[in-house]
């Protein structure tokens, strides 16, 4: 199966079919619209840990697959100005304008969905972790992306669902740490969510040894 939509809305009916689901916030799914027009040929698949709040307007526990395909649109092609620590990193490591990212970048997370309300982890259980699990794959083997960036770091659930997913690409990778917070291996980059990174004066020399892998 390699087209875009048809694997978003198989992910989508696994999503539905969650049993905490009230508590989840809409899936993560890369458009399958507009913004695949305006993607380049330098592909970097940018992994983050996950959206919490995502596509939860007004009081509806369930979003169409078009409502969440199109906020993916609208937030990385006409909204993509966030001044957060997370876009801010991919930003500066890319060095072009935020409106620009969209071009570079596939946006994703380690973990399908987040919370419904709050920030934070979500309460996972295997099923969630299998889905995310099953879109990472799928969409690295569909954009087939020249670096995936890994910004989740080394707790879990992320590093056993990120450990799967590199086992599944032929990659092992040691786990970020304080003494050694990115590592490298071919074009894969794994590193912890940049809000450490800058809260532990990490960020620059992280941000520099990406910088020389991908120039």
């Amino acid at each position: 199966m390699n087209d875009l939509r048809v694997f978003n809305e198989l992910i989508y009916n696994k999503y539905l079919s969650l049993d905490n689901i009230n508590l989840l916030s809409s899936p993560l799914l890369v458009s399958s619209k507009k913004y695949l027009e305006n993607l380049s040929n330098k592909k970097i698949m940018y992994i983050g840990q996950e959206t919490n709040r995502w596509v939860n307007e007004g009081n509806e526990v369930i979003r169409s697959i078009n409502d969440i395909e199109d906020s993916y649109d609208y937030f990385l092609l006409d909204r993509c100005t966030s001044s957060t620590i997370f876009w801010q990193f991919i930003k500066n490591i890319l060095d072009v304008n935020y409106n620009e990212l969209h071009k570079n970048i596939i946006w994703t997370n380690t973990l399908l969905c987040g919370n419904r309300f709050e920030k934070g982890t979500p309460c996972t259980n295997d099923k969630l972790n299998n889905i995310s699990l099953e879109y990472l794959l799928f969409l690295y083997n569909y954009f087939k992306p020249d670096y995936i960036i890994n910004v989740s770091g080394n707790r879990n659930p992320y590093y056993n669902i990120t450990t799967k997913f590199l086992n599944e690409l032929g990659i092992t990778l040691d786990y970020p740490t304080k003494s050694n917070p990115v590592v490298i291996k071919d074009n894969i980059i794994w590193t912890y969510h940049p809000l450490y990174l800058k809260k532990s004066k990490l960020e620059n020399n992280v941000k520099d040894e990406i910088k020389r892998l991908i120039k």
